[in-house]
């Protein structure tokens, strides 16, 4: 399998379902038109939409891929993308390019900036209630909460509180981890919960779900932190240095480069015996988590 293809293809499917879920079904638009440019330049500016595919991916282990799962596919992309308009503005990482073009606040303005990462977390909600109806109501609501828990107060917003918090601050390896599975892992974890929930998953399988998302997430974030330090700006399409510009407190400035890319490899590890162990081969799912290992943007 050529790997690289197939997540590039995987993008585009993922990319023209948003499209439809979010814009395509509706035949009048009636909001602000600057608003609405807005959400869309955020949306599709460019991503890797990793979320959304890890959610399909584990659902595609219980059931074949159908439209059902589509409304989610969305919403965890607009809760995504909410999350990088506000993480973008000047109050918070003052970051002027994201994925090698302006940050929204930069073309739009903080203030629309402001209103159209609210918009995106609203209309996240929406687009499940309003999509779903042929999922069982239990399994929408409980695919929901934890799309809201783990995006919320106790999830990612909830981690960039901390992330505020401890800025000019020096935390110890517990504390940083915490901050990272909340404002970084948490969605990850979502989006492969709710992809076993709406393949009707049982219980027991839900936890090791979580519990292989939080690795990958984890590995992820500390992967940012070194490419942060080595990565080439034209590659990673944003501003590189940007942690040490903000001090922020990263795995890197703690513990060093070394220690960085041993505990990325670690919990990548771990999330390859875990899958493995209970789920058997998954080829894509696989591949994945070692092109998080050894990605450069």
């Amino acid at each position: 399998m050529n790997f690289q293809k197939t997540l590039a293809e995987k993008a585009h499917e993922i990319d023209e379902k948003i499209k439809q879920s979010l814009f395509e079904a509706e035949e009048e638009r009636k909001i602000d038109p600057m608003l609405d440019e807005a959400m869309q330049y955020s949306l599709f500016i460019g991503g890797k939409r990793l979320r959304p595919i890890l959610m399909e991916s584990v659902y595609a282990v219980y059931a074949l891929p159908d439209q059902k799962i589509v409304p989610f596919l969305a919403a965890i992309e607009c809760i995504h993308a909410f999350s990088l308009v506000h993480d973008d503005l000047p109050c918070m990482d003052n970051d002027s390019i994201r994925r090698g073009k302006s940050t929204l606040w930069k073309k739009y303005g903080e203030g629309m900036a402001l209103l159209c990462g609210d918009a995106l977390m609203v209309y996240a909600i929406e687009v499940i209630l309003n999509q779903s109806e042929e999922i069982p109501p239990q399994t929408v609501k409980k695919a929901l909460s934890v799309l809201v828990n783990k995006s919320g107060v106790w999830g990612m917003i909830g981690g960039q509180a901390l992330d505020i918090r401890y800025t000019n601050s020096l935390v110890d390896e517990k504390a940083l981890l915490e901050m990272y599975q909340k404002k970084s892992s948490a969605l990850l974890e979502a989006a492969m919960l709710i992809g076993a929930i709406l393949g009707q998953a049982k219980d027991e399988d839900l936890k090791i779900w979580e519990n292989i998302a939080r690795k990958i997430g984890l590995a992820f974030q500390i992967q940012d932190d070194v490419l942060d330090v080595i990565g080439k700006e034209e590659i990673l399409g944003k501003d590189i240095g940007s942690d040490e510009k903000n001090q922020k407190q990263t795995f890197v400035a703690l513990f060093g480069l070394d220690k960085a890319k041993q505990t990325v490899q670690r919990l990548s590890e771990e999330a390859l015996q875990s899958l493995n162990q209970y789920f058997g081969k998954q080829e894509f799912l696989e591949n994945l988590i070692l092109y998080l290992l050894e990605r450069q943007a």
